[in-house]
């Protein structure tokens, strides 16, 4: 899918980048208002508000360098398949989440490990969309460089991701975690959305996914009675063979029939050929 270059279509990710890094920033002189410690701040002095705040400010403007980086090249084509409500959907879903876990795992690391704190900053965040870039997102190109393997994530944003992980290994691997899960039918985290009623009115006109909006708005729809899709229109077929190179033509209208004309549900079929093509 390419780097992203702008903030189109992403408004979430730039409240994001923007607020955290301008928040860091005024907040910089006040690192002890900003970690995620046990004792006394939650034991004692019943700082819960911690909990959360913890995830949207870095106490080290490097580790906000880095993370911007790392947002910029994952969370914005993120946000642009999933659509900004159902991308507002799955953060809300990670951080109520992920910090019970991060929660449940500094207690038990404070008893057997004498564990003091987890580190502030949106690792969890960060890694959880990493996870979800992973999934969805082919790479575009490869390198094959005897005996050795690269593609088009290997340096942005797989190495890049390496570094951040070392700054708080345990918030990033829930983060790798909390994706995970949200992926799973069983729990069917990823078919919840926030109602677009208390949203601000800036995301609701990107609640659509951007496959949809390559969809023709001027192809008839389909009814029940009508059994064999609509084809793709070029723009739909275009971006299909952009993302997924290693396939022909054929192969992708093949795919496309099977997903019931859906070009979401395509591109789910294509990334998930043993499962059926379920609606993002």
């Amino acid at each position: 899918m390419g780097h992203p270059s702008t903030f189109a279509n992403a408004p979430i990710t730039k409240v994001a980048v923007l607020g955290c890094s301008l928040i860091s920033f005024l907040l910089s002189n006040h690192q002890d208002l900003l970690d995620l410690p046990l004792k006394p701040e939650l034991t004692q002095n019943l700082q819960f508000w911690r909990i959360l705040s913890h995830h949207f400010v870095c106490s080290d403007l490097i580790d906000v360098l880095l993370i911007v980086i790392l947002l910029w090249n994952v969370s914005i084509p993120i946000e642009r398949i999933f659509g900004s409500i159902k991308y507002a959907s799955f953060l809300l879903v990670t951080i109520i989440m992920g910090s019970f876990l991060e929660l449940l795992v500094l207690v038990i690391g404070n008893r057997l490990f004498d564990y003091q704190a987890i580190p502030s900053g949106p690792f969890l965040i960060a890694f959880s969309i990493l996870y979800q870039h992973q999934k969805l997102i082919p790479s575009l190109h490869d390198y094959d460089l005897n005996p050795f393997k690269f593609d088009s994530h290997t340096f942005l944003p797989n190495l890049l991701s390496l570094f951040i992980f070392c700054l708080n290994p345990i918030s990033s691997t829930l983060g790798l975690l909390v994706g995970s899960i949200y992926n799973l039918n069983q729990f069917k985290f990823n078919q919840w959305r926030i109602p677009s009623s208390i949203l601000p009115r800036f995301l609701l006109h990107s609640q659509t996914s951007m496959f949809l909006k390559f969809e023709d708005p001027n192809r008839r729809p389909r009814t029940s009675g009508v059994l064999v899709p609509s084809p793709p229109t070029e723009v739909e077929l275009n971006e299909l063979l952009v993302m997924f190179p290693d396939l022909s033509r054929d192969e992708v209208l093949k795919k496309w029939n099977l997903s019931g004309g859906s070009l979401t549900r395509t591109v789910d079929l294509i990334l998930n050929p043993s499962s059926t093509a379920a609606s993002m």
